[in-house]
């Protein structure tokens, strides 16, 4: 999930290239998804963490878990639903085509509670073009993108 700034979200970019993240008033549900964790009947609350930098010659990653002591709080640790994480069942594969082809993107997947899935293209979501045809079934955890009349601005990371 995207973080954006509020009144409990602080986002800093410094010129000299720092960042930080400053969440106010940490509670079980800033962490969207959950990770319960119990060591020695303390209980955590984890969420991961990834910032992306980009610049025209590429792009670097980092991730870092932040934890919420619950033990401290009057708060009721956070009960897991049941559940399986997602898993592709049909992964996207390479193709390469010629100019004018159609390049044809599916996958397969599953999980409990069925996955949300979003594609994209380097890294950015993709827009809606016209030459993008879609056959998705999201109860079935099938999705098809089929992009007609390809060019090199098509070239890319298809994830």
């Amino acid at each position: 999930m995207l973080l954006r700034p509020s009144d409990r979200i602080i986002i800093e970019n410094t010129p000299d290239g720092q960042c930080k993240l400053t969440v106010k008033d940490c509670t079980s549900s800033d962490e969207g998804k959950h990770n319960l964790k119990i060591y020695n009947k303390l209980h955590f609350i984890s969420g991961l963490y990834r910032v992306e930098a980009v610049n025209p010659h590429g792009k670097a990653t980092t991730q870092a878990t932040g934890h919420v002591d619950m033990s401290s709080s009057k708060i009721e640790p956070l009960k897991l639903e049941e559940g399986e994480a997602p898993r592709f069942i049909i992964e996207l594969s390479d193709v390469t085509v010629r100019p004018k082809d159609t390049i044809e993107l599916e996958c397969k997947v599953t999980g409990k509670p069925m996955p949300e899935v979003k594609f994209s293209k380097d890294g950015n979501p993709l827009w809606d073009d016209a030459r993008y045809e879609w056959d998705n079934n999201p109860a079935a955890g099938t999705y098809r993108l089929k992009i007609r009349n390809a060019g090199l601005s098509d070239e890319g990371t298809f994830r």
